[in-house]
């Protein structure tokens, strides 16, 4: 039975991640990572005002299926993967952005306007 997994990503492999260039994940592997479960991906970090100094969730958040798993118990040591560490091939299948989802809510409230009729 596929699993869901909530974890914290840093803003730039997030961004990454929702752009589609990053379609892999590199975790440690203490939670019984499978082929075929979701990973709720939820941006996490800095305010870039004071270095180190975290805010916490941003409440962006996307949703990745796990494709295939590489664990570093099943690799050869020359690979270089930690033994309890796996890289998993990852495909996203949601994104969430609040401010986002805040516009189109708004635009949905608003009353329909009328078309301006010309005589």
């Amino acid at each position: 039975m596929p699993k869901v997994h909530d974890l914290k990503i840093w803003p730039g492999p997030f961004a990454d991640v929702v752009d589609g260039r990053k379609r892999f994940e590199w975790r440690k592997d203490d939670r019984g990572f499978e082929v075929g479960d979701t990973l709720m991906l939820r941006e996490w970090g800095p305010d870039g005002k004071v270095p180190h100094w975290f805010v916490g969730y941003t409440g962006k958040t996307c949703e990745v299926k796990v494709l295939h798993i590489m664990r570093g118990k099943d690799t050869p040591l020359e690979w270089g993967i930690p033994r309890d560490y796996c890289i998993m091939s990852i495909e996203l299948t949601t994104k969430r952005d609040p401010e986002l989802d805040a516009a189109v809510r708004k635009l949905k409230a608003r009353k329909p306007r009328l078309p301006l009729r010309r005589k």
